[in-house]
């Protein structure tokens, strides 16, 4: 059971967001079109974009609801193996593996969910393998200075599709691939992971989604020693992350370890609380409540959750890790279910 919070959490907990709420608008046409793709956003004053690493973040999720419609769910799945087919995961003319990984992700759970052969992913895991050989992040131009571009530790989050992979079949070549992941984290990284080099600030999306790949490995099909040390490291980013958490329960979207900056992001605030339930939930407890209760002053009335506390994008991937966010505050946090 989860530990008993503090005073102070225990008097948060009335602002907490309120889940079926947030999953009404996941399911709604703002979210899931009739042809099953998937919006990054919905905002009519700045509209947004079929996004397949969203709609694989949105299968791994809605896969996992008891209540699911599978008529959608398979239409979000078939959806998002044409983009697979004709080369459109990602944006802009340029594909993505960490997209690709997440696209990977959600059509495993869907397959789990229909009890079909996941061995129907093969071709793309050998993508996802091929470009980690490559130290390719996105292709086929050359890489830009966005963080998103560069081969860097956010594809430590690829240990899910990975991790997932092995479990079921168990390929020496994958299972070399994941132990591998581990390299991505920069030397003498003990917290704070830089985004674009070794002295740089920190994007704090990227660095949890460091955290969260090194949180898996921590549980993945590898020996103990690299289990010890990837776990231990997703410790310290979380510790990190809690240590520049704002009064009002907002992370900043930048921080260089001395100060940080920017509007604070939803969905740094809602992964940063599934790290902290899952890792160290005695330790964090207070940090989880008032990140809750941040969320929850950004979720609009129909239910999206707003991008960062100045915008008006009702943010797709932002509401599903809020989603799971008060899972893992309220219950078991298991990083096999992570999205």
């Amino acid at each position: 059971m989860p530990d008993r919070p503090s005073l102070a959490a225990r008097l948060h907990r009335a602002a907490r967001p309120q889940r079926a709420t947030l999953v009404r608008w996941l399911r709604s046409e703002a979210v899931v079109d009739t042809a099953g793709r998937v919006w990054s956003w919905n905002n009519p004053a700045h509209p947004g974009y079929a996004y397949p690493e969203a709609g694989g973040l949105w299968l791994s999720s809605m896969a996992r609801e008891p209540d699911a419609d599978e008529g959608q769910l398979d239409r979000v799945a078939a959806w998002l193996r044409a983009c697979e087919h004709a080369g459109a995961i990602g944006r802009d003319g340029r594909e993505y593996l960490f997209d690709h990984g997440m696209v990977i992700a959600g059509r495993l759970a869907w397959a789990e969910r229909r009890g079909l052969e996941v061995t129907g992913e093969r071709s793309a895991i050998a993508t996802m393998l091929e470009q980690l050989r490559n130290n390719r992040a996105s292709w086929p131009a050359e890489p830009r200075e966005r963080w998103s571009e560069r081969f860097g530790a956010h594809l430590l989050k690829l240990a899910l599709p990975l991790s997932r992979w092995v479990e079921h079949t168990g390929e020496p070549q994958a299972a070399r691939a994941l132990a591998g992941l581990l390299e991505l984290l920069p030397p003498g990284c003990d917290g704070r992971v830089p985004s674009e080099d070794e002295a740089g600030p920190t994007y704090l999306h990227a660095c949890c989604y460091a955290a969260e790949g090194l949180w898996r490995l921590g549980e993945a099909p590898l020996p103990r020693s690299l289990r010890a040390r990837a776990r231990a490291r997703a410790e310290a980013i979380a510790a990190w992350l809690a240590s520049v958490q704002r009064p009002d329960g907002g992370l900043p979207p930048w921080h260089d370890d001395t100060h940080g900056w920017g509007p604070a992001p939803a969905d740094v605030a809602a992964q940063a609380v599934r790290l902290w339930s899952g890792l160290d939930r005695r330790a964090h407890g207070d940090a989880i409540e008032r990140a809750l209760g941040f969320l929850a002053r950004l979720v609009d009335p129909c239910g999206g959750v707003r991008y960062h506390e100045d915008s008006r994008d009702l943010n797709t991937w932002a509401t599903l890790f809020t989603v799971q966010a008060l899972d893992f505050a309220e219950g078991e946090a298991d990083v096999r279910r992570l999205v």
